[in-house]
């Protein structure tokens, strides 16, 4: 399978991939002096039986948080979308399409919060500074699909290795997106 390999080297982010890069929007949240540098939206980190916790990345110049994304934020998410649809006299379908906006776009949040805020959002957020961090890539991997006909799935393996710790993720779409 196809590699393709990216290392952020901390304090700086600095990126390196071989892979096209997407232009950066700066973040419109430069608050209390830490700046939002990159989100990195819908890491999947595997628990039991097929399960995920999925967690949007906000890196600052200081640290990564790691937030997760609940059902409970996701329903608030369909609920404002929906509610506020119907103030604006929009039909079932327009609703509809705002409701899947809500959910696939909902990292979009954390570029107007505060990262401290970010990470008191839920209890099992957390955060690392980037002076801990040793090493952080990305790989390009396939895995087999479901079933006799299946195809090949492509994602991206997310890694980040710290003095204590080491952190995986997977992405379905290219991470080097968002950075």
């Amino acid at each position: 399978p196809q590699q393709v390999t990216q290392s952020i080297t901390p304090p700086s982010v600095q990126i390196q991939t071989s892979a096209p890069q997407m232009p950066v929007t700066p973040s419109v949240a430069t608050i209390l002096h830490e700046s939002i540098v990159a989100i990195v939206p819908n890491l999947k980190k595997p628990k039991s039986f097929g399960r995920w916790d999925v967690y949007n990345l906000i890196v600052t110049e200081r640290r990564c948080v790691f937030a997760i994304l609940t059902s409970d934020m996701l329903t608030r998410g369909i609920k404002e979308a929906n509610e506020q649809g119907k103030s604006q006299g929009k039909g079932f379908l327009d609703r509809w399409g705002d409701q899947f906006q809500a959910t696939m776009g909902y990292w979009k949040r954390y570029e107007l919060m505060e990262p401290e805020s970010a990470l008191k959002e839920n209890k099992e957020n957390f955060s690392v500074d980037l002076s801990a961090v040793k090493s952080a890539y990305v790989n390009k991997k396939e895995k087999a699909g479901q079933g006799r006909n299946a195809f090949k799935v492509q994602y991206w393996e997310v890694v980040i290795e710290t003095r204590s710790d080491k952190f995986k993720y997977e992405s379905d779409g290219d991470p080097g997106d968002s950075v």
